[in-house]
């Protein structure tokens, strides 16, 4: 069985540019709305954690580079 990758090579990137960017939209025209995936906005308690342990981090990091520096 042929794997997309594969087939990619094999076939599409060998097209032209056109021809391409014409696959392109006939396949992401297929995709049927309701299988988009629509990302939230709203961060959760364990986003929230996650940020500022990572911005903890960083920050500590930078304050250690300039004093070395």
């Amino acid at each position: 069985m042929t794997t997309v990758q594969e087939l990619y090579e094999t076939i599409v990137r060998a097209r032209p540019t056109a021809e391409r960017l014409q696959l392109a939209a006939m396949i992401l025209n297929d995709i049927a709305p309701e299988a988009i995936v629509v990302a939230s906005e709203q961060w959760s308690d364990e986003d929230v954690r996650e940020f500022r342990k990572a911005s903890s981090y960083y920050m500590l990091t930078q304050l250690e580079d300039a004093e070395d520096g």
